[in-house]
């Protein structure tokens, strides 16, 4: 799915939202009723936040106050921040929310997981632990949470805890991947604590085994974040989060604030808005390599003399031949992972892994994922497709920023998934049992040529590279295929389909 696909799905879910936030600010205020004095206090307080300055968040109407002032502007710079980090997995995440306030991170996953499934595909498994230890803000969560239409609140799993997030011992690990979002959690006051601030997120980051960090604060506090990022801990990546979804005043908010405004006689000068006017300060943190050595992947795979020489990454074609359970599989992707981690310049790596079992192309996929997060020498760019449909594609980059792509594909897609995707610029032979006999051999050929051509490009049997493969003679037989094949003149987009697409410049097709 494109990054506008997702955008413009994700705009249509506007009005949903500003409603759910509207009935659970109003039920909040009816249901409390808090007296003028209290709701004054309240208001003083959000005003401090709003002019850079720490919140008590001791108040008891401050939940009402930050839901209506803030909440959809805090779910809106999630859904920007989260889409990228979000999107590309296939794997259950468990995003760690810590001072998660009126629970503006679990709108925003909910949010992106109705998008994508408005588009067609879906979002892995998600579970929101919030933890806050204010409990009139942990309570606004729980009802803006409950306020959601079942369909978005049943993407995501979200567990709120009542405590300080700093109390790392009430973390545990799951079986899961892990992501850290400290979203508005730095104070104006914080900046002569940060060591111990970084202390308790390097102590959650190891309990909870995540190794990225998202950030988000104000602009005016973005120098705390600069004393955080600039720790040893931490290392910034590049990270650019999507552009805005939504723009413009809030209505349906903004009338029920006007509402409780009046009835203390104050008024505001602005309106809730989808956007914060100064900006936001939006950065995506990884523990520094250091942090994680020993813990990668060979801590846990150990291969033994033959294995290990059937990983190593050769120009020659390798068969493993081994009874079930003999390690075959586990020697491929640690293949691969070498592979992209040795990669230069000279030769960006393109690899297809393939399989008859579907649910072993699975297990492929989770295997060398793991393989390249394990990795100090390599690390997961961006992922696109579906597993459950068996065509998935990572994409990844190594030290030397070399970019490497990884397809995994169902063996009985390859014909239809790479032959029939070709560039814009080209038709690869919609049908072709019409076509002429200029291009192919004579004689007639079956619905199933483009495979045999396929074996003869992907798998090698007879072509390694570009040049070869246009060189290969017509005539001869392939193991198990007829001597149809395509003739030189359809080989150039032929191999380019085949490459899966492949950028211009050398590339060795694996």
């Amino acid at each position: 799915m494109t990054e506008e696909g997702l955008v413009e799905r994700t705009r249509k879910l506007a009005p949903i939202l500003e409603q759910a936030c509207a009935e659970a600010c109003r039920k909040m205020w009816e249901d409390e009723g808090w007296a003028d004095y209290e709701l004054r206090e309240g208001y003083r307080e959000l005003w401090r936040l709003n002019e850079g300055k720490d919140l008590a968040y001791d108040r008891p109407s401050i939940g009402l106050h930050y839901s209506l002032w803030y909440h959809l502007q805090r779910t809106h710079i999630l859904v920007r921040a989260l889409a990228p980090l979000l999107a590309p997995r296939h794997r259950p995440v468990r995003i760690y929310d810590l001072g998660c306030g009126s629970g503006a991170t679990a709108w925003a996953a909910a949010t992106l997981a109705e998008a994508c499934l408005r588009a067609g595909t879906s979002l892995p498994r998600i579970t929101v632990l919030g933890t806050d230890s204010s409990p009139f803000m942990v309570d606004a969560s729980r009802r803006l949470w409950a306020s959601l239409p079942a369909d978005l609140e049943a993407h995501v799993e979200l567990e709120h805890r009542l405590g300080n997030w700093s109390d790392v011992e009430a973390f545990d690990a799951q079986d899961e991947d892990a992501l850290m979002v400290c979203s508005y959690l730095l104070n104006a006051s914080d900046g002569a604590y940060l060591r111990e601030i970084d202390s308790w997120l390097q102590r959650v980051s190891d309990r909870v085994s995540a190794d990225q960090l998202l950030v988000l604060s104000s602009p005016s506090k973005a120098d705390l974040a600069n004393v955080l990022q600039e720790s040893e801990g931490w290392v910034r990546e590049k990270f650019a989060p999507h552009p805005d979804v939504w723009a413009g005043a809030i209505g349906q908010v903004a009338e029920l604030r006007g509402r409780v405004l009046e009835s203390i006689g104050k008024t505001s000068p602005h309106e809730p808005s989808w956007t914060p006017p100064g900006g936001t300060d939006i950065r995506l943190l990884s523990r520094a390599r250091s942090q994680f050595a020993g813990h990668g992947r060979r801590s846990g795979l150990v291969l033994n003399d033959e294995q290990e020489q059937a990983a190593e990454p050769t120009d020659r074609l390798t068969a493993l031949v081994g009874a079930a359970g003999s390690g075959k599989s586990l020697v491929l992707c640690e293949r691969v992972v070498r592979i992209i981690e040795r990669a230069s310049h000279d030769e960006p790596p393109w690899v297809l892994v393939t399989s008859f079992n579907k649910r072993m192309v699975d297990q492929l996929i989770h295997w060398i994922w793991k393989g390249i997060e394990g990795s100090d020498e390599a690390k997961i760019t961006s992922s696109r497709g579906n597993p459950a449909d068996g065509d998935f594609t990572i994409e990844a980059e190594n030290w030397r920023d070399v970019s490497a792509t990884v397809r995994f594909l169902n063996r009985d897609k390859l014909a239809t998934r790479v032959w029939q995707e070709p560039p814009a610029d080209f038709e690869l032979f919609p049908h072709p049992t019409t076509m002429s006999p200029s291009v192919v051999d004579d004689e007639h050929l079956d619905g199933n040529f483009l495979s045999r051509e396929l074996e003869l490009v992907v798998f090698g049997l007879e072509a390694l590279d570009h040049d070869t493969y246009l060189a290969t003679p017509r005539a001869g037989r392939l193991p198990r295929c007829s001597r149809a094949r395509l003739a030189g003149p359809a080989r150039h987009p032929s191999w380019d389909a085949a490459a899966l697409r492949r950028p211009p410049g050398p590339h060795r097709h694996r």
